[in-house]
């Protein structure tokens, strides 16, 4: 330890005078900051580090969001492919119409079912296709591969039934 002009002891990491602090990046080189010029660059840091930080939480975002689309689209695109083989399958055992999509629904929840005369054979899983163009419904069980029932469907508005008129002689 030295002694300064004023007769206290200091070291290389005290003050020398109150306007120059000493740093000590390696033992043997030492440089010298003045105090507000150290104080401006700590505040650069700590702006710098909030800037980098805020960006980095606005980029993760980014990309969860774009990782939860593109999980999405695989999803929307395994629904298809599962859709389109399940298609082909109730179409090897009977012919189906080749001009529309069906809309497929699965059956979840039988007791709900029950009453509907249509789905008094079905069991939870069974697959539902529909057809509205061509008004058929086809009750599908993938676990046996077998065609449970097939039914017209009425979708839509009722349409006008004309009947025949009969004339008195």
């Amino acid at each position: 330890m030295e002694r300064d002009s004023h007769g206290r002891f200091t070291t290389n990491a005290q003050m020398i005078s109150p306007q120059v602090r000493v740093l000590s990046v390696f033992r043997n080189i030492k440089i010298r900051l003045p105090a507000a010029l150290l104080k401006r660059n700590v505040l650069i840091a700590v702006v710098l580090l909030i800037a980098t930080t805020i960006a980095s939480g606005y980029f993760y975002q980014k990309y969860r969001s774009s990782q939860q689309e593109l999980a999405s689209l695989k999803s929307n695109q395994q629904v298809a492919t599962d859709n389109k083989l399940l298609i082909e399958a109730v179409a090897k055992i009977t012919e189906l119409p080749d001009d529309e999509e069906p809309t497929i629904a699965t059956v979840t929840d039988m007791d709900r079912l029950k009453s509907q005369s249509f789905f008094t054979r079905a069991e939870n899983g069974d697959k539902v296709l529909i057809y509205p163009k061509t008004k058929i419904a086809v009750l599908y069980r993938p676990t046996t591969n077998k065609i449970v029932q097939i039914s017209p469907v009425n979708i839509g508005a009722k349409e006008d039934v004309v009947l025949p008129t009969t004339t008195n002689k």
